[in-house]
């Protein structure tokens, strides 16, 4: 079985080397690539997400926070908008307001204010609906 795996993988790189491809077979960053991210679309860490929510509420406990992104296509989720990103690539919606219950929308999603007010720790806060749309779905 080796042996024939050997060959087959011989075989694969004497038809890239004849095709000028060997030098991109042999290079460890075509191996090992990984997909580039843009400055500006840097993924925050959980911690930085908490950061992000404590500030907004001004220092709330945050006992039972959780950051995820598993929203479903076509459910709206109700809540305060934490942040959104300026190209409207990212949201993340606290649906437990007061408590940082924190879901993550990638593009495509809809936002919409419900027209009521959220209240925690003596500050008004804007509620939101936020539906996810099919799309593109980013791993967070």
């Amino acid at each position: 079985m080796i042996k024939y795996l050997s060959s087959g993988i011989l075989a694969i790189f004497l038809v890239a080397s004849s095709l000028g491809l060997a030098s991109i077979l042999c290079s460890s960053s075509a191996v090992s690539a990984k997909p580039q991210v843009k400055a500006d679309q840097k993924r925050e860490s959980h911690e930085e997400i908490r950061d992000r929510v404590k500030k907004l509420y001004g220092d709330a406990e945050l006992e039972d926070f959780k950051v995820q992104a598993s929203a479903v296509v076509g459910a709206v989720y109700t809540g305060v908008v934490v942040h959104e990103a300026k190209d409207h690539s990212e949201l993340m919606l606290d649906v437990l307001p007061c408590k940082g219950h924190v879901e993550v929308f990638n593009k495509p999603y809809d936002s919409r204010p419900t027209g009521k007010t959220v209240e925690c720790n003596g500050k008004l806060f804007d509620e939101f609906n936020v539906k996810k749309k099919k799309g593109n779905k980013l791993p967070y």
